[in-house]
């Protein structure tokens, strides 16, 4: 059974609906045992439906669970409930999980593995500025490497930096003062035994025409087999052989 849907997505969506008590049992039956063994047979399951009254089934699909999706749409006391239950929010935590809710839908991530998926590397865009024409922002990415993040800003900046830059940072991330969601999601890894890592070499122009962050960073995610050491020796050797720098080398990558 446990190859029945190995590189699979499961979908449950609301599935108590119309069924008999004895369909029900056997559904969950299924639902339990992917949720505890689906990470063996690279299976994946949404599920889709109100929290159970059973709390040591809710707990038990919290636990398995690697992200949560909270729907604006849900009431206020079942969200409290839910996060001071299960996941252990204080007041505060949880009035400002409400206070986000009223923004926008969220996804809102337990831990820095969750983000990855089945990828061992994710582009993060940071929104610099919102106007009329549009949203400009800055490119950086993280490679994981067994239990190794690597994180990769073509500045050689700090983990999450770029942030510092924006000029509507509240409004564009809704985190005001010194709260940084990533940053804790990473610590949280480096207690857990994971060692960080952050590329200090400065590949990208600080020239203000020089637009090649998205291109560093794809170029970087094309070799997440290296670390950020082995990765500077690369992208110097290519501009060394194409007799440019560093800018010009990830340009004539992605014109090949």
């Amino acid at each position: 059974m446990e190859e029945l849907f190995s590189d699979s997505v499961i979908l449950f969506d609301d599935y108590q609906e119309g069924m008999t008590g004895g369909e029900i049992k056997l559904v969950e039956f299924f639902r339990d045992f992917y949720l505890t063994t689906g990470r063996h047979t690279r299976t994946s399951m949404i599920l889709c439906h109100h929290i159970s009254n059973d709390r040591e089934k809710t707990k038990m699909i919290m636990t398995e669970t690697s992200n949560i999706v909270l729907f604006s749409k849900s009431t206020t006391k079942s969200r409290e409930y839910l996060l001071k239950t299960y996941y252990g929010f204080d007041k505060g935590q949880i009035a400002e999980v409400e206070k986000r809710m009223k923004a926008k839908d969220r996804w809102v991530s337990k831990s820095i593995d969750s983000l990855f998926g089945k990828n061992n590397a994710i582009i993060l865009f940071y929104p610099g500025k919102k106007s009329k024409k549009g949203l400009t922002g800055h490119y950086t990415c993280l490679i994981k490497i067994g239990d190794e993040y690597h994180y990769y800003d073509s500045y050689g900046d700090f983990i999450d930096k770029p942030k510092q830059y924006s000029k509507q940072r509240n409004a564009l991330y809704n985190e005001p003062g010194r709260k940084n969601s990533l940053i804790a999601l990473l610590r949280k890894a480096q207690k857990e035994g994971a060692v960080i890592d952050y590329s200090h070499y400065k590949h990208q122009s600080e020239h203000p025409l020089v637009a090649t962050c998205g291109r560093h960073c794809l170029t970087r995610c094309m070799r997440s087999d290296l670390t950020n050491d082995q990765y500077d020796g690369f992208i110097t050797a290519c501009a060394k052989k194409w007799k440019t720098d560093k800018d010009g080398a990830v340009s004539a990558i992605w014109n090949m």
